[in-house]
């Protein structure tokens, strides 16, 4: 996990977390990304996982995670049938990562020892409709813009033709 000090930048500080993602996590990222970015170029799996760390409360990723611990527990065998699919690389503010620690921490004190991936899985597993997603998905992408891209640099005005 490394961590980016963007003080300079005007960028929050991040840190870089790595996810394993099994096949049906990817088709609900791949989901998310079609609905929610409206077939735009610039959303990709990046942002909609950096939306989902930022937009859902310590309760809420509680809830998800301890839900997902339910359906597991009933399982016989291993949590998932098939291997992971995919691995993904994010860049996640740091105050976002900070609040999943303390989710898996809360969970460990309820005896249900998991680690940021599995909330992450608990998460994406139980999802509200994505309808509900939109607007607060719009918010997001205006308060954070990807900086990569032109667009996120006049936004915030760390860009030539937003000086002229």
């Amino acid at each position: 996990m490394e961590k980016s000090d963007s003080a300079h930048s005007g960028r929050p500080k991040v840190e870089s977390c790595n996810f394993a993602l099994y096949p049906k996590d990817v088709e609900i990222i791949d989901t998310l990304i079609r609905d929610l970015g409206h077939g735009r170029a610039a959303v990709d799996g990046n942002k909609v996982i950096r939306f989902l760390y930022h937009h859902f409360s310590e309760l809420d990723l509680f809830g998800f995670a301890v839900a997902q611990h339910t359906i597991d527990a009933k399982k016989p065998g291993r949590r998932e049938d098939e291997p992971i699919k995919a691995r993904r690389r994010v860049e996640i503010p740091v105050d976002d990562r900070e609040k999943w620690e303390r989710v898996v921490k809360r969970l460990a004190k309820a005896d249900l020892e998991t680690n940021q991936s599995y909330v992450f899985r608990g998460l994406l597993r139980h999802l509200p409709a994505t309808e509900s997603l939109r607007v607060p998905f719009e918010l997001f992408l205006s308060e954070f813009p990807d900086f990569r891209y032109r667009a996120g640099r006049i936004m915030t005005g760390r860009s030539k033709a937003a000086s002229e």
